[in-house]
């Protein structure tokens, strides 16, 4: 999941994590060489977030298929399929033995469902004899590699993740474990910290979709019990944050400090109306997010955007 090359996997969710990826995975290797098992053989994962839902029958004739994102999904598979029957199976999949004698797939479905695509008798495997301690690990590394890998899919991931280090007696209990354990970068990690132990409503909207970026569920989970519960309740949640955001910096504006308070340490930084440096700036500090929704050439908002990003910065300086 996940230092700089990693990190996305948790902000946007579609990033190499060659690093612990690649450890893992030689780690694999030193330990088990492949075996070729026949397809009939092989079974997804039941505990795999990412697991795509599909038939053959389907994937045979994909026209029937009327979800976006499945069809989308499946064209990518028959693909590969083609690849697969001119060129063979290039790498092999991961799994593990389970107790009634069938291969369950730690990483690779897309590659099992075009290996029956492509009607192969057998595909290469690197078989655990058991379940690995670190399976739910490697499982959202795999499922990282693919770019259409939702907010709800890495929330997932990282729920098994945690549940995974309880059962082994090594839980995580900071942000600095995440950070240890799958190498993100360290504002990803206290932004998903934050996530995984906010509020279970905030945990539901992600699920459901509602919110598609770590920034935003973090910022909403932060927020008190009243304020939260408007915002979730919004048709648009972005939108609805944003709105609380303002307002209660207006009333920053204008309430007076309390006696005995920490003063604001304000400093003149100097001032641009370039909107082009704004630009640079706001994606040089905030590299994870692409504010593919903002209009840089409209002044208010990207003077929005600059103080909602100062927040962020000032919750996760302390």
């Amino acid at each position: 999941m996940l230092k700089r090359s990693k990190a996305s996997i948790i902000s946007e969710s579609n990033s190499g994590l060659t690093g612990t990826e690649a450890n893992l995975r030689h780690e694999v290797r030193q330990s088990h060489g492949h075996e070729k098992v026949p397809l009939s053989n092989i079974r997804p994962d039941p505990d795999n977030a990412r697991g795509l839902s599909l038939t053959l029958e389907e994937l045979r004739n994909p026209d029937s298929i009327t979800d976006e994102a499945m069809r989308e999904e499946a064209d990518k598979i028959i693909g590969l399929s083609r690849t697969i029957a001119s060129d063979g199976q290039l790498q092999p999949v991961i799994g593990y033995r389970s107790s009634g004698g069938t291969v369950r797939l730690i990483g690779g479905e897309r590659r099992w469902w075009a290996c029956q695509l492509a009607e192969l008798e057998e595909m290469d495997v690197m078989v655990y004899a058991d379940r690995p301690a670190n399976a739910a690990v490697l499982q959202l590394l795999e499922n990282a590699q693919r770019r259409d890998l939702t907010m709800a899919g890495t929330l997932r991931g990282l729920q098994q993740v945690m549940a995974e280090c309880r059962e082994n007696d090594k839980p995580i209990n900071t942000g600095a474990d995440l950070i240890e354990l799958l190498g993100l970068e360290r504002s990803n990690a206290f932004r998903w910290w934050a996530i995984l132990n906010g509020p279970q409503d905030v945990l539901e909207a992600i699920k459901e979709g509602r919110i598609s970026h770590p920034n935003v569920g973090r910022d909403v989970a932060k927020l008190a019990d009243k304020p939260r519960a408007t915002v979730l309740a919004s048709d648009d949640i972005v939108a609805a944050l944003r709105k609380h955001q303002a307002s209660q910096e207006r009333k920053g504006k204008t309430k007076k400090p309390s006696r005995g308070g920490r003063p604001a340490t304000r400093a003149k930084l100097g001032t641009t109306k370039n909107m082009a440096v704004m630009e640079h700036m706001v994606k040089k500090i905030d590299p994870d997010n692409n504010y593919a929704d903002v209009n840089w050439d409209d002044p208010k908002q990207v003077s929005q955007v600059w103080k909602d990003l100062l927040k962020r910065l000032e919750a996760e300086l302390g």
